[in-house]
């Protein structure tokens, strides 16, 4: 907005009301059911939307997710920032090139991108969680 760049100030994801930082990583329901199939994938319940402790910034939801009880602290933290930067692309191509994907297809987009992380240079910390449901 403070750019004047085409904004229509509904949250592009879940097109509901203004757009903030927390709901886009913390509230938005496209993002919970990203987070939904991640749990899932990797069977850690802490990292179920309905187990968060919420907080009133992008910080303090950062700082309760990565509390979660992990014996792969690194590559929970590679996990975490990998789903919020898949979030933040999905956000961006749909405001500037209006192409939207479908929560699973982004969870697929996720996946394989982990595969890929895991191989390459975050095999110490990134492998060790997703070699568990690969």
């Amino acid at each position: 907005q403070a750019r004047v760049w085409p904004n229509n100030g509904v949250r592009p994801l879940c097109r509901r009301s203004q757009e903030s930082g927390v709901h886009l990583f913390q509230d938005c329901r496209y993002t919970r059911r990203i987070w939904e199939g991640i749990a899932m994938w990797l069977g850690n319940e802490h990292l179920r939307p309905s187990a968060w402790v919420l907080g009133d910034s992008v910080q303090t939801w950062w700082e309760n997710l990565d509390r979660t009880p992990s014996t792969a602290r690194r590559g929970l933290r590679s996990i975490i920032i990998l789903v919020c930067w898949e979030v933040w692309n999905e956000r961006n191509a749909r405001i500037f090139e209006r192409k939207e994907s479908a929560p699973m297809h982004l969870l697929q987009k996720i996946k394989e991108e982990a595969g890929l992380w895991g191989n390459g240079g975050s095999k110490a910390y990134l492998q060790f969680i997703i070699a568990r449901v690969i």
